[in-house]
């Protein structure tokens, strides 16, 4: 079967966009709040980012972030638009994340409610609909 020149252009202009662009949602339902993250990936680069909290006892106190970043393997380097909206590990410069095959991994400090000390630790991010 032969297909004519401006046919396959036409094709690659078609399909390319609908498999370049891969749309990522991950959640963590916390104590306090439940945090969303939600991206896009397009060339290896991170684009339309947002880090949204949602406080359980506060329907009014939800806080969102913008991102941009880059994607290399399963690392991802984050710039927030401003403020980090978590607490970071000290010399978290730059922001790295991991993906993984359950989800999201974020680096965080903060309370360990068993020992009631504060370290860092990886913060896990389940999978969502983008």
């Amino acid at each position: 079967m032969k297909f004519s020149a401006p046919a396959v252009v036409l094709f690659f202009l078609l399909a390319l966009p609908l498999a370049a662009k891969d749309k990522y949602c991950f959640e963590n339902a916390g104590l306090k709040s439940k945090e969303t993250v939600r991206f896009s990936v397009e060339a290896n680069r991170i684009t339309g980012g947002s880090y949204t909290s949602a406080d359980y006892e506060d329907e009014t106190k939800v806080r969102a972030v913008r991102f941009t970043g880059t994607k290399t393997g399963t690392v991802l380097t984050i710039k927030f638009k401003g403020k980090v909206p978590y607490s970071a590990p000290k010399g978290s410069d730059p922001i790295m994340w991991r993906l993984d095959k359950k989800g999201l991994s974020i680096p965080m400090h903060g309370k360990n409610h068993e020992t009631g000390k504060y370290s860092d630790y990886n913060a896990p991010f389940e999978k969502c609909q983008p």
